[in-house]
């Protein structure tokens, strides 16, 4: 006999045969009989039975099928599955021409849902289950859960619910009588922290949304410190991805009448009283051609997300606030962009708005040129505020509620020339020009010409050895090296001696400069423009080796760069910056990385950062951060994390400045998982010299865990 004996049943018997050619599928194991029974009028499978009818699965101790009712029956430890869906019940009765199945007390899951209930019934687009608990997640003592006359599963991914109760535990404290959610949807979102600082008094922050419609989170912001009062604002999230077509939206506000000392802000003017802040972050597409991004950080000073939101602030201390609309047509690109100034203690370099058109690089027939190019109409502003102190330096012309108007255009041609195999050269051409309607003693327009010559030259080669190291599980090397020669010349013609008001002007950055002519933003200046003309000279390897389960993963990475310019001006060197980059994974326990920039002629190390981080699995990191910028920031981090049991870790960071001789911040945690759906951390924090903060502080931090 065959290891899996099926019996398709369209030959079952001849008697059959007519209403069965589009049947299901009915099988058993080994040496176990499918039989006829004739008191029941129906095919018996026993042992490791099976029935399969599309993505509709059966196993049971026994499945009955009943032609004449075209019906099947399992009972005995069935486990049923469809479309995401397992279910474990006693008995299923199936009918074959409906597509419809229903049974008794069951357990089920469809990720990441975990139910149970009294009785179910479904078809191959939905399964309804009554008097039913559903857990997000594994169930568990301190557990969120869901319990309701009815839940529904619909494809491809809709739960809706009626008469729900929500749980934490066994304590119920929400009822909804209809509710709609996304399968992978957590249907509450909270953040919250507890604790006490100096400065703010004891606290409690919380943000909480909850699932009101399908996609939409609304909620709060409530807050509450003894020394500054009550902070309260709305929140909600709105998110759908269906395909080509997705957009996430989060608005997250806040005020409050703060009733303790509220100190002064960056610019040393006093900080009002009334104090609030509006967040709003939104990215949209749809119909594989439009997309809308905005960011809008509003705040009432420039200390209200450091003293109400300090983790927000870490990672964003100058809010930026931009809106940009695009439309994609064939190779032509059209967008609308503002970058606006609703924060009056901030600079900002003001589009309000920037109209474009941009040609992506598209080729021109038969002559195996690429050209791409732009023109864009844009309204600057520029403002500082009252308190802003104009330092005397040169040139002694600084931005002080400032505008212009200009249309800025350009146009590229490149042709890539294969020279050998691995070589290529792509020599390129290109113009730019800048119309200003205004200039800085209000005397008429100015016109600015830029062109560019200049080509790329790139060798591409790899070598491999079949090297082992069992240690470091080296399974083979190869070696990729890409060497680049850029070269562009880029002249500059002026149309009178006139200066434009310059809002787009250098900026001091640490990062390689854009090398192209298109691509650069600083032309503006209140000096005569100059010629430019340089190379620059990279030199890229990569390691590799065989991945384990798939493809390779990188062991090495480095990469240098030189600038060399051929016509220094003022305050440069013939060897401008050269960088070093640096970055390896020998292990998977194991990384390293580095950034270097330096002046090759006096050899004077602007920049130096280095980190190492060593891991065992989840079970523990240690990682070290140094930091050096032009002899000025000198500074050393240390980071632990050890997950000592399941549910508990402990984390640590310490930071060390020379400059100061003192450890300036310092963080010691414990976390928790709680239940399945909560992770609390109970931390202090010590700081030496920190302008607003207190030297030291605790606090607690609960966040729903979202799936």
């Amino acid at each position: 006999m065959n290891h899996i004996t099926t019996i398709r049943l369209i030959i079952t018997s001849f008697l059959f045969a007519p209403a069965l050619l589009a049947q299901p599928e009915l099988s058993t194991g080994p040496g176990q009989p499918i039989e006829y029974d004739d008191n029941r009028g129906a095919l018996v499978a026993t042992g490791d039975a099976q029935l399969r009818d599309g993505p509709f699965l059966v196993r049971a101790e026994e499945i009955g099928f009943y032609q004449q009712e075209q019906r099947v029956e399992a009972t005995g430890n069935v486990e049923l599955t469809r479309s995401g869906v397992r279910l474990l019940t006693d008995d299923v009765e199936y009918g074959i021409e409906a597509k419809a199945f229903s049974g008794t007390a069951f357990k089920a899951g469809r990720y990441p849902l975990f139910l149970e209930g009294e009785r179910f019934e479904g078809d191959h687009e939905q399964i309804t289950f009554y008097d039913s608990t559903a857990y997000f997640g594994e169930p568990a003592d301190f557990g969120f859960s869901m319990k309701a006359d009815s839940i529904t599963i619909r494809e491809p991914n809709q739960v809706s619910a009626r008469d729900a109760i929500f749980r934490l535990g066994n304590i119920p404290f929400l009822k909804l009588p209809q509710y709609s959610q996304r399968a992978g949807d957590f249907p509450v979102r909270y953040d919250g922290r507890a604790g006490y600082r100096g400065n703010l008094g004891a606290y409690l922050a919380n943000e909480f949304t909850v699932l009101v419609a399908p996609h939409t989170f609304v909620g709060a912001n409530l807050d509450g410190y003894t020394k500054r009062g009550v902070l309260i604002g709305p929140a909600f999230n709105y998110e759908r991805d269906q395909g080509n077509e997705w957009l996430k939206s989060r608005f997250s506000a806040g005020y409050i009448h703060d009733t303790g000392d509220t100190g002064f802000d960056l610019n040393g003017d006093p900080i009002d009283k009334d104090r609030g802040f509006i967040e709003w972050r939104h990215n949209q597409h749809w119909d594989d051609a439009f997309t809308l991004n905005a960011v809008v950080s509003l705040w009432s000073d420039s200390e209200v997300m450091r003293d109400f939101r300090p983790g927000y602030f870490d990672n964003n201390q100058k809010p930026d606030n931009w809106a940009e609309a695009s439309w994609d047509v064939g190779a032509f690109q059209f967008s609308a962009f503002t970058r606006f100034r609703p924060n009056d203690f901030q600079i900002i370099r003001q589009r309000i708005p920037e109209l474009r058109m941009d040609l992506m690089p598209s080729p021109i027939p038969r002559l195996g040129i690429y050209q791409s190019g732009a023109v864009s109409l844009a309204i600057l502003q520029e403002s500082v505020p009252d308190s802003f102190l104009v330092l005397p330096v040169f040139p002694p012309i600084q931005p002080v509620n400032q505008d212009t108007q200009k249309v800025d255009a350009h146009y590229t041609w490149i042709r890539p020339i294969k020279v050998t195999r691995g070589v290529t050269f792509t020599p390129r051409a290109g113009t730019r020009f800048i119309h200003y309607w205004k200039t800085l003693d209000d005397r008429g327009t100015h016109d600015r010409w830029f062109g560019e010559l200049g080509f790329d030259l790139e060798a591409l080669a790899h070598a491999t050895w079949d090297y082992k190291n069992p240690m470091w599980k080296i399974d083979g090397l190869r070696h990729i090296v890409r060497s680049v020669v850029q070269y562009r010349y880029t002249p500059v013609i002026d149309s009178d001696n006139n200066i434009p008001v310059a809002i787009d002007r250098p900026i001091i950055s640490f990062n390689r400069l854009p090398i192209n002519l298109n691509t650069q933003r600083n032309f503006d200046s209140y000096l005569p423009a100059e010629d430019r003309n340089l190379f620059r000279l990279g030199f890229e390897n990569i390691w590799q080796t065989r991945h384990e389960e798939w493809g390779s993963r990188d062991l090495v990475r480095l990469n240098v760069y030189q600038d060399v310019l051929l016509d220094p001006g003022i305050n440069q060197q013939t060897l401008d910056s050269f960088w070093t980059e640096l970055s390896a994974t020998p292990a998977s326990w194991l990384e390293v990385g580095m950034f270097a920039r330096s002046q090759m002629e006096n050899f004077d190390v602007s920049e130096f950062n280095t980190r190492i981080r060593i891991r065992d699995g989840n079970i523990w990191s240690l990682g070290l951060t140094t930091q050096f910028v032009d002899q000025k920031v000198e500074q050393y981090l240390l980071e632990y994390q050890y997950q000592v049991l399941r549910n508990f870790g402990i984390e640590c960071y310490v930071r060390w400045d020379p400059n100061f001789g003192a450890l300036t911040d310092q963080y010691y945690a414990i976390s928790q998982r709680i239940g399945n759906i909560m992770l609390a951390r109970y931390g202090i924090r010590v700081r030496d010299g920190a302008v607003r903060e207190d030297d030291f502080s605790f606090s607690v931090q609960v966040t729903f865990i979202d799936f």
